[in-house]
């Protein structure tokens, strides 16, 4: 066995051994305690554990410690027991991965004072200022835990001295002076250097003065070795004093892009290849949309823009520093449709990390934009019609046109005429040649088109207006619904006709209530052709004349609503009907010969739909059995063959539903 491993096992059987021995009972606790004590960066030392008296009634025979303190300030890395209570115990012991210690005595151990010292190394670079030493309660005791004692930890502050300012001002020009100071631990005398005398000189009081554009650092050392430093800073040439950004006043017109140039006075010399700015603005009055660096003095550079409402940020680098004076970029603005002013201003203005500049805001104003009014606004229209568009007032031509739904409609982009296509929705867009715009309302496109037309009818007549349908060829309907509004005091509805029109054969329904007539019809086959989807009879009213009433579609749909349709609707005014009076002449036949029927010949005239015509006659043959020969040999008594030659008087009235001339005495 090695004498090192003998060694050990004899120090540990004897450590147990005292462990055991039975300890008389003490009246108090033991105190244990470390000082408040200071060091330097780097110092190393011994911190010593003091204890209160350990006398023969403790019996302590052994004790083991765990010490607690902060690695990234100190570092304990042994024990030292010279001129302290262990310094006759020949077996302390230190564990300096653990922090662990622990001793053992043949003897009882007695005394006060420090029982020991711990060596520690304060850190070059210590993560904080301070750290506690102290000894916590678990793994901790004396013999097997008696006497007990308690522990009172202490701290351990570094030592420093701060120069001020640290970081000093980024806008030092040649010939500048700034005053440095020293707080902390110092002791003096202080002793005061600069990293670059060629740059910058410092006196023995801490008076730095800027000699040439560059960068340095300002160095300090007190009398006990404690230093510090600043961070590099720079000196800049002296035109860097005058260093500015701006924004010029401007106006612009509502709803229209404009690019706004950022100037910069003149860099030359100052070495510029980075900088970044922030420019804030009335969110409501404009919207950043891009950065341009063409034609401006960082065209070269790589330009980063992060723009959100109100605010725009930008940065930018390059490899060549700027030179001169002039546009630094240049930022492209819409101005909203309904803007009225804003200030532009500056934040977060830095060129080469640490550079300050001055700023001078613009003011912007908005112009009032033209409202170019189109019409039509809103249209309805059928598939296969054309609609011309134009602008009424605003915008300067030429105007382009668009709309914005290719597949329901085309249109001529120069002249606005629309061609519609298919069935759907668009809206129709105009752009002048400032770039002023606007926008039509919905633009329907229908499959086909349902008409009622405009008419007449006279006081007491009946008559059948037709409503009108395009060619419903392919398209699939099997029903129609419709409600038509008109006049009861005018009209009056007596019933639908079928002949003659789409809706016969088909299964229809109709109920006429307050002033709406409604019908619906259904097929079992499809309906095709275009032409009278059916026909309403109607009769006056009123004997009233010049009066009208409007036949109005408050609702019409094919199947389910498809195909859809234009509706166009209709009239019928009551008239009194023209009066025409023409003189006739009869040829008479010869007397007793009732094979001839006399000829009413009127002088000549045409009669309109509509028409009444008054036929006054003289000297109608009369067959003496009260029966007259009237127009087209109709007897007005009922004869058909007259034949008594007394003459008279007589009127005769005809309406007439459709053109007729009277000519050569025949009807």
């Amino acid at each position: 066995m090695s004498h090192k491993i003998m060694v050990r096992s004899l120090f540990a059987g004897l450590v147990w051994g005292l462990i055991l021995l039975p300890s008389p009972g003490r009246a108090q606790t033991i105190q244990l305690s470390f000082s408040d004590t200071t060091a330097k960066k780097g110092d190393t030392l011994l911190i010593p554990l003091r204890t209160t008296s350990l006398t023969t009634q403790d019996s302590i025979y052994s004790g083991q410690f765990t010490v607690s303190f902060n690695a990234g300030v100190i570092d304990v890395f042994g024990v030292e027991t010279a001129g302290s209570v262990l310094q006759a115990v020949g077996n302390v012991l230190f564990n300096s991965t653990s922090k662990r210690l622990g001793f053992a005595s043949t003897s009882i151990v007695t005394g006060s004072g420090v029982l020991l010292y711990l060596k520690t190394r304060v850190l070059i670079n210590p993560s904080t200022e301070t750290t506690t030493i102290s000894i916590p309660p678990p793994d901790t005791a004396f013999n097997e835990g008696k006497p007990k004692f308690l522990v009172t930890g202490g701290s351990l502050r570094v030592l420093k001295i701060v120069v001020s300012p640290k970081n000093p001002s980024q806008s030092l020009v040649v010939g500048d002076s700034l005053q440095f100071s020293v707080t902390g631990d110092q002791q003096l005398p202080l002793t005061w250097s600069s990293s670059d005398t060629s740059v910058g000189m410092i006196s023995a009081t801490g008076m730095m003065r800027a000699v040439a554009p560059g960068q340095l650092k300002i160095y300090v050392r007190d009398a006990q070795g404690l230093q510090d430093s600043t961070d590099v800073f720079p000196i800049y040439p002296s035109q860097a004093r005058s260093l500015t950004v701006s924004v010029p006043n401007s106006s612009h017109t509502q709803t229209l892009s404009f690019n706004l140039p950022v100037n910069i006075s003149d860099v030359t010399g100052l070495g510029i290849i980075s900088g970044q700015f922030a420019l804030n603005y009335n969110g409501n009055s404009l919207q950043a949309l891009e950065l341009v660096s063409a034609n401006s003095m960082t065209s070269n550079w790589t330009a980063v823009p992060n723009i959100t409402n109100g605010r725009i940020e930008v940065a930018l680098s390059g490899t060549e520093p700027l030179a001169g004076s002039g546009v630094l970029v240049f930022i492209r603005f819409r101005v909203a449709s309904s803007a009225s002013g804003t200030t532009i201003s500056f934040s977060n203005v830095i060129f080469n990390e640490n550079l300050n500049a001055n700023t001078v805001s613009g003011q912007f104003t908005a112009l009032t934009a033209p409202a170019v009014v189109i019409i039509p606004n809103i249209a309805v229209i059928t598939k296969g019609d054309t609609l011309r568009f134009r602008v009424t007032s605003g915008g300067t031509p030429p105007f382009t046109w668009s709309s914005n739904n290719l597949s329901v409609a085309s249109i001529n982009p120069s002249t606005g005429l629309l061609a519609a296509l298919s069935s759907g929705t668009t809206t129709v867009s105009v752009v002048d040649s400032f770039g002023f715009s606007s926008t039509t309302g919905s633009i329907t496109v229908n499959e086909l088109t349902v008409r009622i037309p405009d008419t007449s009818l006279v006081v007491g007549d009946t008559i059948d207006v037709p409503l009108y349908v395009g060619d419903l060829s392919g398209l699939n309907v099997l029903s129609y619904e419709t409600r038509i509004v008109y006049d009861s005091t005018i009209l009056r509805f007596i019933a639908p006709v079928v002949a003659g029109t789409k809706s016969n054969g088909l299964t229809l329904f109709y109920r006429d209530t307050l002033d709406t007539l409604r019908i619906a019809a259904s097929s079992t086959s499809f309906l095709t052709g275009a032409g009278p989807l059916v026909k309403l009879k109607f009769m006056p009213a009123t004997s009233a004349t010049g009066v009208l009433s409007t036949l109005r579609f408050a609702r019409f749909q094919f199947n389910e609503g498809s195909p859809t349709a234009t509706l166009v609707h209709g009239s019928i005014t009551i008239n009194a009907g023209d009066t025409a009076t023409a003189g006739l002449t009869a040829n008479v036949p010869e007397p007793g010969d009732p094979s001839q029927r006399p000829r009413w010949v009127p002088t000549g005239i045409v009669v309109e739909v509509g028409d009444t015509l008054v036929v006054m006659a003289t000297g109608l043959v009369n067959d003496g059995g009260g029966n007259s020969a009237g127009p087209n040999g109709t007897g007005i008594g009922g004869d058909p063959n007259p034949s008594f030659p007394d003459w008279y008087n007589s009127v005769s009235h005809i309406s007439l539903i459709g053109r007729l001339r009277l000519a050569n005495g025949l009807f």
